[in-house]
């Protein structure tokens, strides 16, 4: 069994240390890339109508309207906030603002996905 030395300062190149842009905003960037790339081809490929059918796809849907409004952290990071460590009354209204927009997003998205089984 090898065993991997700790990641020190020195260890980590200088460039990703000095760079001015977060590595969590690379990854989210290549993450949105990935995702639209995928969705545009799913779409070419089976076309609207036949997504909108598909039950498969409305599981997907409806995970991601349970989980949006939980991926909270991810924006406030990349805002330059500390959302785990900041309990003032200013880090909670900034975290819960943040969440009822994706809160309500993620409400007007599963309304909108299938109307007839919303009414």
């Amino acid at each position: 069994m090898i065993i991997d030395p700790p990641v020190t300062q020195e260890s980590v190149p200088q460039h990703i240390i000095n760079s001015k842009v977060p590595p969590l905003l690379i990854s989210v960037a290549f993450t949105a890339i990935a995702a639209v790339a995928s969705i545009v081809s799913l779409i070419k490929g089976l076309g609207w109508y036949e997504l909108r059918k598909s039950r498969l796809f409305d599981l997907i849907v409806l995970q991601l309207v349970l989980i949006l409004p939980l991926l909270v952290a991810m924006p406030v990071n990349l805002l330059g906030w500390d959302p785990p460590q900041d309990y003032s009354t200013t880090g909670i209204l900034r975290t819960g603002s943040l969440f009822l927009i994706l809160l309500i997003v993620s409400v007007i998205l599963g309304a909108m996905w299938n109307k007839k089984k919303c009414s």
